[in-house]
């Protein structure tokens, strides 16, 4: 017979080594025994402190007791340690069982709750799903369903679900009682997460068309802003104004020269130099040649309007037909492009967007709103007026001689 030890007996580290789960404390094992030995019984317990792995206070048996029995009764009256998910549970055993044959998961639409998500669960033969207002949840639920239907195969043992299958249909309602009451092991289950990629009604219907429509009012607003700080634009304000009561003078000067048939003084002339005499055949020529003054006092008038733009859509068709070489410097004598966006934004108010082809080809678009089709026609026809009062002026000053 051999004499060495390690003959009939594995070293504690060897074991240690080949079966490290055999050595970590879960649930309520014992954590410290003194026990006396004599003739191979157990005649006393000085103390033995009974606990989980937790901080909670240690139960203490006392001495002399039925040890055994007891630690089988905590075991047993024990709620189970929940350490992994329903999902990881699932995919371990699919690993070890099913030759690695994994879960397929996909969504399913749900059209009687918006507010909630419906995960199926495909795995060979069975099929389940799980309903939850969070996709993670509802995954988790899918895959209890899975685990519910192997127990009834009774491929418990080969989960880690139990040694019965009313065990582990017991052990899976726990292990979802204990998320709900904890909170913590699986959060998913019982509240859903901040960071999850959003509920069903975070993604309506139209949510896109929305934030466009919100992206362009918010450039019309800025561009608004910015013509209203801009220093040029409101340097030549005054000067348009004064301009237009000169040019508005010698027009009805003109046209009372007509009717007495008298020469007339230009009133736009300075006093320094002498005034030029109109003849009549200047006048007739003037008269055939439409005065760009016109223009301008039309495009005064829509501007001095405010945002009342009524009719703001006739007046520059009016001037784009006009023979004006004021107005054919910035835009070109073309049909008005309208588009109108059927569908209401948020205000309930219509997008328009007009188009005009400039002198060189370039398009220059401009944007309206209004509750009307007509209303958001005229809003962007006021639009293209700022813009062809803006271009006049800068076309007038580099047309003045130094």
């Amino acid at each position: 017979m051999s004499s060495n030890i390690y003959d009939f007996f594995t070293d504690v580290e060897v074991l240690k080594s080949r079966e490290p789960e055999y050595f970590k404390c879960r649930s309520g094992l014992a954590k410290k025994f003194t026990v006396r030995w004599k003739n191979s019984s157990i005649i006393g317990l000085q103390a033995v402190d009974v606990g989980d792995i937790s901080d909670e206070e240690p139960l203490r048996v006392p001495c002399n007791g039925n040890v055994s029995r007891r630690l089988k009764e905590q075991q047993m009256q024990a709620l189970p340690t929940v350490v992994k998910t329903f999902v990881s549970i699932l995919d371990e055993g699919c690993k070890k069982y099913y030759d690695g044959a994994a879960p397929v998961y996909s969504s399913v639409d749900c059209p009687d709750r918006i507010d909630m998500f419906v995960v199926r669960c495909e795995l060979r033969d069975m099929v389940a799903s799980g309903r939850a207002k969070t996709k993670k949840a509802a995954k988790q639920l899918a895959a209890k369903e899975i685990l519910l239907q192997i127990a009834e195969k009774g491929n418990f043992l080969e989960f880690a679900l139990g040694k019965s299958k009313e065990a582990a249909v017991n052990y899976l309602q726990a292990c979802q009682q204990l998320c709900y009451s904890r909170n913590s092991l699986m959060p998913e289950l019982s509240a859903p997460e901040e960071d999850a990629e959003g509920t069903a009604t975070e993604n309506w219907i139209g949510k896109i068309n929305e934030r466009l429509l919100a992206k362009m009012l918010a450039a019309q607003e800025m561009y608004k802003r910015l013509e209203e700080s801009n220093d040029w634009t409101g340097n030549y304000k005054d000067e348009l104004e004064a301009t237009m009561q000169e040019k508005d003078q010698a027009v009805e000067t003109l046209k009372t020269s007509e009717n007495e048939g008298t020469p007339v003084v230009s009133m736009s002339e300075s006093e320094d130099r002498p005034p030029e005499v109109i003849t009549l055949t200047e006048m007739t020529k003037t008269e055939e040649k439409p005065s760009s003054s016109s223009a301008l006092t039309i495009i005064r008038e829509v501007l001095n309007a405010g945002a009342n733009s009524e009719g703001a859509e006739a007046k520059l068709e009016r001037i784009m037909n006009d023979e004006n070489s004021v107005v054919e410097s910035v835009f070109a004598k073309r049909e008005l492009s309208f588009t109108v966006v059927t569908q209401p934004d948020v205000n309930g108010n219509l997008q328009c967007l007009l188009k005009v082809i400039g002198p060189n080809g370039e398009a220059n678009v401009f944007g309206g709103t209004g509750r009307t089709e007509q209303a958001s026609r005229d809003s962007a026809a006021r639009a293209a007026f700022v813009y062809l009062d803006t271009f006049i002026h800068a076309v007038s000053k580099t047309e003045q001689p130094q």
